[in-house]
This record gives C-alpha cells, sequence and structure tokens, in this order.
C-alpha cells in the first residue's frame, strides 16, 4: 500500500522469520517498480483491488470450511436419531 502496489500474487514478499526481517522492508518503491495507483487515491488502494485477487482463495476457504462442518453434523445427528428411537 505504501508503494501504491497490489499485486499480492506477483511481489516477492517473504515471511518473517525468527530473528530475521522481511527482505522487502529495506527496499524502497521504486525496485517494485511504478506505482499502480496514482495520487488521486492518496495512501489509500482500493478495496475492490485487493478483493479481486483474493476471490477465488476466498470462496475456496469457504468451502472448505462449510465440508469441514458436515461430519460433527452428521454424526451429531446419528447420535440425536439412535438416542430417540431407543
Amino acid at each position: 500500500m505504501q508503494c501504491g502496489r497490489v499485486d499480492l500474487k506477483s511481489a516477492p514478499y517473504d515471511t518473517i522469520q525468527l530473528k530475521r526481517g522481511p527482505s522487502w522492508l529495506d527496499k524502497s518503491c521504486e525496485e517494485f517498480g511504478p506505482p499502480l495507483f496514482s495520487s488521486t487515491h492518496g495512501s489509500r488502494v482500493p478495496l475492490s483491488s485487493i478483493l479481486q485477487q483474493v476471490q477465488l482463495e476466498a470462496i475456496l476457504w469457504g468451502i472448505g470450511t462449510a465440508l469441514g462442518e458436515l461430519p460433527p453434523y452428521f454424526i451429531s445427528r446419528a447420535g440425536m436419531c439412535t438416542s430417540f428411537y431407543t
């Protein structure tokens, strides 16, 4: 956001490791390329540009979460049905 770029999937970002900071923290904005968003947006990046990049992952995460809830549901439902008929 600081450099006016939100290319999340192609940017050379690395994770912070123990006793070592990320390598991108010490770089200047010129090393990442020209800003994608001009100063008309100020320092803010439009939320729609971020949502476009993470839409597929968010949908798959939601589907995975819903599927993960099914086994406990069926187990509890089977337990209720057997106690109801006995």
